[in-house]
């Protein structure tokens, strides 16, 4: 796939025809000699490999136990469905390291969809019985652990030191979870006001439901000093430095040489021979062709502040549902199976933001993009599991909630909601300003190497061809 840069008639606002920059996607088949079987489809060959491999396997192996064998119909079953998916799958907005990628991380969200909807029809015991059989650590009840038993800093006469209980809180797996978790999320957000927000926004949380799960019990300095100027501050930073790191190369943005120096860009300039030029080629696929910059302009109107906020609720409840079910189907903090939905969700949100950042930007854009779509149907999916199983269980169930929290949320809200329809309703409109007058021209600005002013006609010989955004 390839994005060309074109200018269409589009009707403004307040009613008038003005000309603005469109995407249009088409097909097409990169013409690097070093890389030119792996931009080929290979349809039929993933067929007959993925069918020789099928009956290697089921002809070789042997199996009385009936467990494995249901195990490895199943993961028979996983792997099939990956491979349609690597090769059927649409593709997004996304190319690098390769298409094939992202469509393997399309069908790994399906089957994740299809699993947690199956769960939704077990009884909590099923579902720890099921994940029992995968490992025998997981489905057995874990001890409950609070991190706010000790909350002094400075502990003069603790004979493992003067400040033993912050460096045992700095040894705790979740710093590590933090730090890697904030700079994931900040590659998928791109925006330090996002992240500072959902930072603050997720400490309150941990604080409004220390009733409910006591891993939220945290000292003072844990929230303030560990969590939020430590971990989550050094993620982001980390973060926005591989950003800016990304956004500084010059990459190939085609994905192709360019075709008056095709052979020489492959065989000449001092490049080696074409084995040479595979190995660079190969590696260039790991860098973004290009790495836009989100700008959300939440305060610009009433649809975009709507978005932003439906994108703070979805992305804290994802956060959510990672604790509760954690607790729920009794997995331990570092085991694989929470590292692995944590990897799984990355992979969704990489591309199901871009997506989702391109429909509230451009006005024109009527459709969610299919991980956008898949990301919110999967987080709906684990909050409805987690009501569930949380109730049978009584996590849930007759909770009361400290008068504290209830009373501070709902100031919150309401002067949420009065500022909102003062900035809204009065100021912007003594400002005098056209909600969505630039919406369109967020998206496009970056990709766009001529004047932001548009052409005063189409022309093929004025449109722009650049590749897909990483």
């Amino acid at each position: 796939m390839r994005r060309t840069i074109v200018y269409k008639d589009v009707q403004t606002p307040t009613g008038e025809r003005s000309r603005r920059p469109t995407i249009s996607m088409e097909n097409y088949h990169a013409s690097d000699p070093a890389l030119g079987f792996l931009q080929r489809p290979h349809t039929v060959s993933a067929l007959l490999l993925g069918l020789a491999i099928l009956i290697y396997v089921v002809f070789t192996r042997v199996g009385d136990d009936t467990a494995t064998n249901i195990k490895m119909g199943a993961l028979a079953g996983v792997v099939f469905f990956l491979l349609f998916s690597a090769v059927h799958m649409p593709d997004g907005l996304f190319v690098r390291p390769h298409p094939i990628v992202w469509r393997i991380s399309m069908g790994i969200a399906v089957l994740y969809g299809c699993f947690v909807v199956f769960l939704l029809f077990q009884k909590p015991s099923d579902g720890r019985y099921l994940l029992n059989l995968l490992d025998p650590a997981l489905g057995v009840k874990l001890p409950e652990r609070s991190y706010a038993e000790d909350c002094r800093l400075y502990t003069p006469n603790d004979p493992r030191g003067s400040f033993a209980n912050l460096m045992e809180t700095l040894q705790d797996e979740f710093v590590l979870a933090h730090l890697l978790g904030w700079w994931a999320k900040t590659i998928i957000f791109r925006d330090m006001y996002i992240t500072w927000l959902l930072s603050i926004v997720f400490e309150l949380l941990e604080l409004s439901l220390a009733h409910i799960l006591p891993n939220f019990h945290e000292c003072w300095w844990d929230h303030i000093i560990v969590d939020i100027f430590v971990c989550n501050l050094l993620g982001m930073l980390t973060g926005f430095l591989t950003i800016r790191l990304l956004r500084m190369k010059e990459y190939n943005w085609t994905g192709a040489p360019d075709e008056k120096t095709h052979g020489d860009e492959v065989r000449g300039q001092g490049q080696g021979p074409l084995v040479t030029a595979f190995l660079k080629a190969t590696l260039q696929q790991f860098k973004p062709r290009t790495l836009i910059r989100y700008r959300w302009k939440f305060l610009s109107s009433w649809r975009r502040f709507f978005y932003m906020i439906w994108l703070v609720v979805i992305v804290a409840q994802v956060e959510l549902n990672a604790f509760f079910l954690k607790t729920l189907l009794c997995i331990p903090p570092p085991h694989s199976v929470n590292i692995v939905r944590l990897v799984i969700w990355w992979l969704i949100s990489l591309p199901a933001m871009r997506e989702f950042h391109h429909f509230i930007a451009d006005p024109n854009t009527k459709r969610l993009g299919t991980m956008a779509w898949l990301g919110f149907g999967l987080t709906f999916t684990e909050t409805l599991l987690t009501i569930k199983w949380g109730s049978m269980e009584g996590l849930l169930d007759n909770v009361e909630h400290p008068p504290a929290v209830v009373y501070s949320w709902a100031t919150f809200l309401v002067i949420g909601s009065v500022w909102a329809v003062w900035h809204y309703r009065w100021r912007l409109r003594a400002e005098d300003e056209e909600p969505g007058e630039e919406e369109g021209e967020a998206v496009l600005e970056n990709l766009l190497t001529s004047s932001d002013s548009p052409p005063s006609s189409p022309s093929p010989a004025r449109a722009s061809t650049h590749a897909k955004d990483q």
